[in-house]
């Protein structure tokens, strides 16, 4: 099957990769990403080397101690800065959070639609089910998956569902730089964090297959059917979340989140738990002091949240 997906807010998939404040230039409210590269191996610039050298190790920000005008000769790909990121860019000067990428690239990672439906089909398989341990997470996928694939002696690894990466596109047209605030609920302090991000209203496309309809006949359950289950998830999630943010939800599309800004709701089994009665607490860190729900959120511009995305198909 076909589908599409339409970014409602933005959306951060991280490549690991952290961009540092000697690899970009702020142009009003352009950011570019420079080619270093292609900057290095230029005759031209190599006037200016022994400077960088020099300044790089205390000054942070090329655009310090290098020409802009020189800089802008270099770009890999150029992209709008949000106002209220812009604002905090030019004061602060701090490493952007990268956004996956192929071949520099835009897209949306099949490993990261499937798994964020999994966590749907989790709950829509066990929540009418007794006497489960939610400890025990492994035991919980195997029995899920053991379910809906035809394959169960492979449990976790049986092929139960298929997506694929979406289309790509370039950096220009899909991305913009976010400035997100990780507000803690107890002491109420905010840490921002700068991401690029996937705009909204943003279109991709994909592909989804269980199998059902195929002559070997891997899936138990149809296309429509998994994506149904995922959304009933999600839409939960999201009325426990919407008194902090209010976006655009049809009834008639399939939500979904991905990536970053997704809260403990979609990453625990904290709904499920809610669903059966069952005392469940988020495995944390020794360090973390906060116990239960999750009590912090991560928005855009204080209002916006991070990835929510809806499906559909012809």
């Amino acid at each position: 099957m076909k589908i599409k997906l339409k970014t409602l807010s933005p959306v951060h998939i991280g490549s690991g990769e952290e961009i540092s404040p000697v690899e970009y230039l702020i142009d009003k409210d352009k950011f570019i990403r420079l080619n270093m590269e292609g900057l290095f191996k230029d005759k031209d610039f190599k006037k200016y080397q022994e400077r960088f050298i020099e300044r790089a190790s205390y000054s942070r920000y090329i655009g310090d101690f290098i020409p802009p005008e020189v800089l802008k000769s270099y770009p890999l790909y150029t992209i709008q800065i949000s106002s209220e990121a812009e604002r905090y860019l030019q004061e602060h000067k701090t490493v952007v959070k990268s956004i996956i990428k192929s071949a520099g690239r835009a897209f949306i990672p099949g490993s990261s639609l499937k798994g964020s439906i999994l966590s749907g089909v989790m709950y829509g398989i066990l929540k009418d089910k007794k006497n489960i341990n939610l400890r025990d997470y492994s035991s919980l996928l195997d029995r899920v998956i053991g379910e809906i694939s035809e394959r169960p002696q492979h449990n976790r690894f049986s092929r139960w569902f298929d997506v694929t990466d979406s289309d790509f596109k370039r950096p220009e047209e899909a991305l913009q730089l976010s400035l997100a605030k990780l507000v803690g609920a107890r002491t109420g302090k905010e840490m921002p964090i700068l991401y690029e991000t996937i705009k909204e209203d943003i279109e991709f496309s994909s592909e989804i297959k269980t199998g059902l309809n195929s002559v070997d006949r891997w899936g138990k359950l149809s296309e429509e059917e998994i994506l149904k289950i995922a959304d009933n998830f999600y839409r939960k999630i999201y009325r426990k979340e919407e008194q902090f943010y209010k976006i655009p939800i049809s009834q008639e599309k399939y939500l979904l989140r991905l990536g970053q800004g997704s809260s403990a709701y979609s990453t625990s089994l904290l709904i499920l738990a809610e669903k059966l009665g069952i005392k469940y607490t988020i495995q944390r860190p020794p360090f973390h002091r906060v116990f239960g729900p999750p009590r912090t959120r991560k928005l855009i511009s204080d209002k916006k949240p991070l990835g929510w995305v809806e499906i559909s198909y012809d």
